[in-house]
């Protein structure tokens, strides 16, 4: 039986789970059917090749630790549900809770419904991945799928021991450059205040839900020909329209900055960009001043700015480094921290909301043997209020936004309207 460390962002996403659902999802559409009994064996050996996904949480003398199941082969590593109605179901299972110390860390679904089409969902539980490992995943997911339905064996290796937190590039960096993040972390987690709350009625998770919004394939052309002829990112577009939406749709101090949390994957700072499933997700905080007469354009200039700014100082490292700190002590210690800042957010009744691109479903997660997904889209976790994340992610020519959230605490209305405005800020940009 393999027992494995839980790095210290695990440990952040355990908290967290505590609170909220932290789930992250992968959903692909098929025209056709795909073998429920392949995908049982494909999942299975995916979880000798990842084992961490093979593991439940172990909690003992205060301590969590990932042990390694003996019972993978009794479990329901994929279930086939036929359904008149793909979506509602869908969305059932995407609120689902997982226990990181009762159930399989990888769960894997079929919406099949006979007039339409098959929908695969594979659920993966955020304390043990980041949205990088969900998609390294989905893509390993889909191999060992294809080389089954090809009645090919696939190689199966194990690897006992692997390094799955930052030390993986932590390691590697020159002392000069170590010593000056590390004086950065000291005052990272006090260099963006809360100053922004989203309409709500209260702060607990009883209804989960999600809303989502996507753009058309005009809708994204038309974005990124903008992008490219004002020399920005798509991300700069994306949060551009967040600050605009936010700044019509929240409750926030007219004379102070919005700040927004983006996630920055550390696996650009690794030799190999596709680490084991596992948490090497880092953060920074884009603080703009939105004005009564800013349009889109003059919003946007300033989120370049912002951006540079950041992307020309080693992005992620600094919050990499935050961690690293508060992995010195005791767990008690860095629960209390980590409690601590969840509570002055409700107390206060504010938060900095998150705007995540968990990125393109790959070409390479979309074939299952000798079937290729017409659709799909990651799905971010639900959060608590007054938190707010965006998921946004592309299939295509198709971009999707997601956010899930309780509606005992906010309208839905209030949410669609959120993702419409971001909507329609591009489009008539």
């Amino acid at each position: 039986m393999a027992i494995y460390s839980m790095e210290i962002q695990d440990q952040m996403n355990y908290f967290a789970l505590k609170i909220c659902s932290q789930m992250l999802h992968c959903v692909l559409y098929f025209q056709e059917r795909l073998d429920e009994v392949i995908m049982t064996k494909a999942v299975r050996q995916s979880l000798e090749i990842e084992p961490i996904l093979g593991c439940r949480l172990i909690l003992k003398n205060n301590q969590p630790f990932w042990e390694s199941r003996t019972d993978l082969d009794q479990q329901e590593l994929c279930e086939v549900m036929e359904t008149q109605n793909v979506q509602k179901d869908l969305e059932h299972f995407l609120v689902k809770p997982v226990d990181a110390e009762i159930d399989s860390l990888v769960q894997i679904k079929i919406f099949r419904n006979l007039q339409t089409q098959d929908c695969l969902c594979i659920k993966i539980n955020h304390v043990a991945s980041d949205a990088g490992g969900l998609k390294n995943y989905a893509e390993l997911l889909a191999k060992i799928y294809t080389e089954l339905a090809l009645g090919n064996e696939p190689k199966i290796y194990r690897l006992e021991v692997v390094e799955r937190g930052q030390n993986q590039f932590m390691e590697t960096l020159e002392p000069q450059l170590k010593a000056t993040f590390g004086d950065r972390s000291k005052n990272f987690m006090q260099s963006a205040v809360p100053n922004w709350s989203f309409p709500s009625r209260g702060h607990y998770i009883t209804r989960p839900g999600f809303v989502f919004g996507r753009m058309n394939c005009k809708q994204y052309y038309n974005m990124k020909d903008l992008a490219k002829k004002k020399s920005v990112t798509i991300n700069d577009m994306l949060l551009t329209a967040f600050c605009l939406a936010l700044k019509e749709e929240a409750v926030h101090p007219t004379d102070r900055p919005i700040i927004i949390q983006v996630p920055v994957d550390l696996r650009r700072y690794l030799c190999d960009k596709k680490a084991p499933v596992c948490n090497l997700s880092g953060a920074e905080y884009v603080k703009v001043i939105v004005d009564d007469e800013d349009d889109f354009l003059d919003v946007l200039h300033k989120v370049r700015e912002a951006m540079k700014l950041i992307k020309d100082n080693s992005p992620g490292l600094t919050s990499a480094f935050a961690l690293n700190t508060l992995s010195q002590l005791e767990f008690s210690q860095a629960k209390a921290v980590m409690q601590g800042n969840m509570e002055k957010m409700i107390q206060y009744n504010v938060a900095i909301p998150l705007l995540t691109n968990m990125g393109i479903v790959s070409d390479e997660s979309k074939k299952y043997g000798y079937l290729t997904a017409v659709d799909g889209y990651f799905v971010s976790p639900v959060t608590f209020s007054p938190g707010l994340m965006v998921g946004i992610s592309s299939f295509g020519d198709t971009l999707t936004l997601s956010v899930g959230f309780s509606e005992d605490s906010i309208e839905r209305e209030a949410i669609e309207r959120l993702l419409n405005r971001m909507i329609n800020e591009i489009e008539q940009a």
